[in-house]
């Protein structure tokens, strides 16, 4: 078992480095699961908002 770091979420996906995904906010776990069920069906607020702000750099570039 392996811990990455990320900022945000398009890398975990895109890059399938991690099968799994644990979304923190203010240091607490606030979702997880499998990577792609996260990206796909986001439950918490903070998954929301990282996938927006990957959804607009990929917009802008």
């Amino acid at each position: 078992m392996s811990l990455l770091e990320v900022k945000n979420l398009s890398v975990a996906w895109e890059g399938q480095v991690a099968d799994r995904v644990c979304v923190m906010e203010q240091g607490r776990i606030v979702e997880q699961g499998a990577t792609a069920t996260v990206v796909a069906h986001p439950q918490s607020l903070a998954a929301r908002r990282l996938l927006a702000v990957d959804f607009f750099r990929m917009v802008r570039s």
